[in-house]
C-alpha cells in the first residue's frame, strides 16, 4: 500500500516533507530556509524525515497486518475516505 501510494502520486508528497524537513532543520533565517526548500537536492534533515515517515508506515501497516486482512481492507479504505471528508467540515 505504501509503495503503490508514493508510486502513484510520483512522491510527491514525500518530496514535499523532505523539502520542508531540510528547510526548517538547516536554516535560521525565513529567507535561508524558502532557498533550501527550492533546492532540489535532498539533505540530511530531508533523509531522516522520509526514513521516519516511511518507517512509520510500513510499522503501523504491519502492526494492521497482525489483526487480519480484514482490518487492514477497511482501515485503509476508510483512512482514505475520512481524510478528503475531513476538509468539508473544517
Amino acid at each position: 500500500s505504501t509503495v503503490a501510494t508514493v508510486m502513484l502520486t510520483g512522491a510527491f508528497h514525500e518530496d514535499g516533507l523532505a523539502d520542508v524537513a531540510d528547510g526548517l532543520g538547516g536554516s535560521a533565517s525565513r529567507e535561508r530556509a524558502l532557498e533550501i526548500m527550492k533546492d532540489s537536492r535532498i539533505g540530511a534533515f530531508g533523509a531522516v524525515a522520509l526514513v521516519l515517515a516511511l518507517g512509520l508506515k510500513f510499522g503501523l501497516l504491519a502492526a494492521l497486518a497482525a489483526r487480519g486482512l480484514d482490518v487492514v481492507a477497511v482501515s485503509i479504505v476508510g483512512a482514505h475516505v475520512l481524510s478528503r471528508l475531513a476538509p468539508l467540515f473544517l
